[in-house]
């Protein structure tokens, strides 16, 4: 694939900015200037529409890898009020579908990056992360590199916390208490929360993912 048309090669370009300009989810949800709508008929919001259709009509299709793709391309959309949905979605099917582990790891680092002050959701999005790193697509080329990657995920959600990575029985303390080294603790909290900060209405069929996953098993 063309570098320039791959949305994880632009997730990954943009992930140093994403960390120096972090984004709301208040904000990213927030209504368009002058009161008008999303999918309101723009220009910039035609292929926004017609994209998020694109998603709809993947999920209906069951095809999730197209879904997810096309989700990672409207994630690159930081303009767009409904990108951290985008975001969002593309978090909870990265994890539930088998995808490789260099997919995993960018999505989730591109979500932890966009994660306000504060945001309940840091340290469960590191974690899994890193859970994810170790057992996702265990022979993949490039593991060691989404390792890396999902290590460092660990004093960015440290910082979005208010908490100094450095200060190591401060970080330990915080881990403990989040319960983040205990995946029956930390999985289920943060899809729960993932699934509360995507939109009413969501662009994929969560019920026939968890459906054909369960099939899987």
């Amino acid at each position: 694939m063309n570098e320039q048309n791959d949305p994880l090669a632009k997730i990954q370009a943009g992930l140093q900015a994403s960390i120096n300009a972090a984004i709301t989810p208040g904000s990213l949800a927030a209504p368009t200037p002058h009161g008008e709508h999303p999918d309101a008929i723009r220009p910039k919001d035609i292929k926004w529409a017609a994209l998020k259709e694109e998603v709809k009509a993947a999920s209906a299709a069951g095809e999730w890898d197209k879904a997810l793709k096309l989700m990672l391309e409207m994630s690159n959309n930081d303009r767009h009020p409904e990108a951290f949905m985008a975001r969002v979605q593309s978090a909870w099917l990265v994890v539930k579908i088998p995808a490789p582990v260099t997919d995993v790891t960018l999505v989730l680092f591109d979500l932890l990056a966009s994660l306000e002050a504060n945001h309940p959701a840091a340290g469960g999005v590191a974690a899994l992360a890193n859970l994810m790193a170790m057992h996702r697509t265990p022979d993949h080329p490039q593991r060691e590199l989404a390792q890396m990657q999902a290590q460092q995920m660990w004093p960015m959600a440290a910082k979005i916390m208010g908490i100094n990575p450095d200060d190591n029985a401060a970080f330990e303390a915080w881990r403990s208490e989040e319960q983040l080294d205990d995946p029956n603790a930390f999985i289920p909290r943060v899809m729960g929360m993932l699934e509360r900060m995507g939109p009413e209405v969501w662009w994929i069929d969560r019920e026939r993912i968890q459906a054909e996953m369960m099939q899987g098993e």
